[in-house]
């Protein structure tokens, strides 16, 4: 069997956690950024199979170069217009410039016929292509073009949409690259509208020794000289890691990451949003990983810097599940939505649901105006990763903030709130950290409900409301299980349906200050609220 990106057995089992559908609008992008028009220019056309170098780019005489729009072939101008190359004038000097006279222009868009167009670089080694209006480069109307490797490099408006991006292991090169060539030239303003990113369509004979040798390391990477960089509404499947971003003004959404060996979405960003994805089947490759579906790393450090503070990050909306194929091999742990390094601020983790056997189901340290509410974390009963090999529980699926990261300054004005959960741990010692109104639910152990009362760590089990009466309070631990409080929530058949039922215990318990005015599917939220992501 295949590792598809969703199979039906798959959808089926999401279909109560899906976000509300997306129309027939242009791509989103992070607010303010620039937004492709949905009206092009002139509309061109490349062929690699019956395309000719001396074509005209018409869809009778198709242009055969992808690589040619941007880069000197065969000593020709660019196709585009604003695309900068290297050529002697005719009084013999050297010269870096664009070729006004060169066909496609900014506005345009550019089609591809199926067929294979290998490695891609869109950029212009020492300069900038700062197109004042988007070019498109897109799959033609049923066509699949595929490419071996996409990087945009120093690059201004554009945007890539339906195209096939696939490859082995190739050193660490991901698949598809985002950035500039430093802090001068950066890539702005670039959408990945509808990208399939994968090693290879079928990995279902692989044994952990080729997902190794033969897994691309990485999917996508937005690196830090980036700006307005968007991926929405694609597929990143059957690799090794599936999305790096850096930069700022980033924006990941609808997408779907499926069959991944390592983790699924690290970021180290500021004015970063991860909204509305999917992540589903963690296997475990024996590379000697731990893998995460989304962990906050330190970045790139500037020179002399020891540690980063990243800045206004929403994490929204999510699914997040180990395991939905009932055939997946490898099966492994995996933590949840993290950060352990660097200081972060003014970050929200709402709606997310995130279903796993690990520690760390939410955990933030070093974290400074943050919002942790309505979300789901639930333990699957797996054992992976919670379990010793005697058979000793070795830790509890908990939402957690704790003071301090490996480099950061200790946590401040952050809430946990309506969220429902397997276990609470909170560091509430340093000042503005507070936990209420939360619900901990039987699972495969006692409910936890961790904090601290002075300098003494607390620790209360029973059920009841729990706290301390002042920044820890109104908690409740539940003898109830996730089974009897959800719709479908049975993970020895996969089912994950997270909505609460009617005679639910989380709802109408929370608290709306603070709280998303809507919810998972895009529902508004009424007052009081429901506990969780519904």
């Amino acid at each position: 069997m295949s590792a598809p990106l969703l199979t039906l057995a798959v959808a089926a089992a999401l279909a109560g956690l899906a976000p509300a559908a997306r129309g027939a609008e242009p791509p989103s992008v992070y607010p303010g950024c620039a937004v492709p028009s949905p009206v092009a220019g002139h509309v061109w056309r490349i062929d690699p199979v019956r395309g000719s170098r001396d074509g005209d780019g018409s869809a009778a005489r198709p242009w055969r170069s992808l690589q040619a729009v941007t880069a000197s072939v065969d000593g020709a101008s660019p196709l585009l217009a604003t695309a900068p190359y290297r050529r002697r004038t005719p009084a013999g000097e050297w010269v870096t410039a664009a070729n006004p006279d060169a066909p496609i222009k900014p506005g345009d868009a550019i089609e591809l016929m199926s067929g294979a167009y290998g490695d891609v670089t869109i950029g212009a080694p020492g300069a900038e292509i700062a197109n004042p209006d988007f070019v498109t480069i897109a799959a033609a109307p049923g066509e699949t073009p595929t490419l071996s490797s996409l990087r945009i490099a120093a690059a201004a408006k554009f945007r890539f949409r339906g195209l096939k991006v696939q490859g082995l292991a190739e050193s660490y090169r991901p698949l598809v690259a985002v950035g500039g060539q430093n802090e001068s030239q950066t890539a702005r303003d670039i959408v990945l509208d509808g990208l399939d990113v994968a090693s290879a369509d079928d990995v279902s004979g692989w044994s952990q020794a080729d997902w190794v040798a033969n897994g691309r390391f990485l999917g996508v990477a937005v690196s830090a000289f980036a700006e307005c960089a968007a991926f929405v509404d694609g597929a990143i499947r059957n690799l090794r890691y599936g999305a790096s971003l850096s930069g700022t003004k980033i924006l990941f959404a609808s997408d779907a990451l499926d069959h991944l060996g390592d983790d699924f979405i690290d970021y180290q960003a500021s004015d970063l949003i991860i909204r509305g994805n999917r992540l589903t089947n963690s296997l475990t490759i024996g590379d000697g990983n731990h893998q995460d579906f989304m962990q906050g790393q330190l970045g790139w450090l500037r020179p002399g810097a020891t540690s980063n503070t990243f800045r206004n990050i929403v994490i929204d909306g999510n699914v997040c599940i180990r395991q939905t194929d009932p055939a997946l091999r490898f099966p492994g742990p995996i933590q949840g939505i993290d950060a352990f390094d660097g200081d972060h601020e003014g970050v929200t983790v709402s709606n997310n649901v995130v279903v796993t056997s690990a520690c760390h189901g939410i955990f933030f340290a070093s974290l400074h105006g943050g919002r942790i509410v309505n979300n789901t974390v639930l333990d699957d009963g797996s054992g992976l990763g919670v379990t010793a090999g005697d058979g000793r529980r070795m830790c509890s699926l908990w939402i957690a903030v704790q003071a301090r990261s490996h480099q950061g300054s200790p946590s401040n004005d952050v809430v946990v709130r309506n969220n429902i959960a397997s276990s609470f741990s909170v560091d509430n010692a340093p000042p503005g950290v507070a936990m209420d109104h939360n619900l901990c639910l039987t699972a495969n152990q006692s409910c936890v409900i961790v904090f601290k009362d002075g300098a003494k760590t607390v620790f209360r089990r029973a059920p009841g409301v729990h706290g301390d009466g002042r920044s820890v309070r109104d908690n409740v631990i539940s003898a109830r299980s996730a089974s009897d409080e959800f719709a479908g929530f049975d993970p020895s058949r996969f089912a994950f349906d997270v909505r609460l039922r009617r005679d639910a215990a989380g709802l109408g318990r929370g608290r709306a200050e603070a709280a998303p005015p809507v919810d998972i599917r895009g529902a508004p939220r009424a007052d009081p609220p429901n506990l969780g992501a519904y």
